[in-house]
């Protein structure tokens, strides 16, 4: 059965943790489980991969990669309709708040 990691840890607090940080994770987790059940000594890189390899983390994949998600043709003019009707939004307050009347449409020129 796996062991659940507390709140707070997983692969990427665990790659930034100090050696510090370490130890306490570690004397935490051996006074719950009321045994010894990690050392406390040894290299920072050794208490990571045995603290990894206690709650199950994997540890060669990078978790501050982040994917880069480059919109699509139809989200750029989904975004741009909406930013337009915020803008229209914007533009009918501003005309309430002095007391014109909104249009949305001018009149043609060659109809008057």
């Amino acid at each position: 059965m796996a062991v659940i990691p507390p709140d707070g840890l997983n692969a990427s607090s665990l790659l930034a943790a100090k050696g510090a940080e370490l130890k306490f994770w570690i004397i935490k987790n051996n006074e719950s489980a009321e045994k010894k059940v990690l050392n406390v000594s040894g290299t920072v890189e050794t208490l990571r991969s045995n603290f990894a390899a206690y709650y199950g983390l994997d540890l060669t994949i990078n978790p501050r990669a982040e994917a880069i998600n480059v919109p699509t043709v139809d989200e750029l003019i989904r975004d741009r309709q909406w930013a337009d009707l915020v803008a229209l939004g914007v533009e009918w307050k501003e005309a309430i708040k002095v007391g014109r009347s909104f249009k949305l449409l001018e009149p043609a020129l060659d109809s008057e």
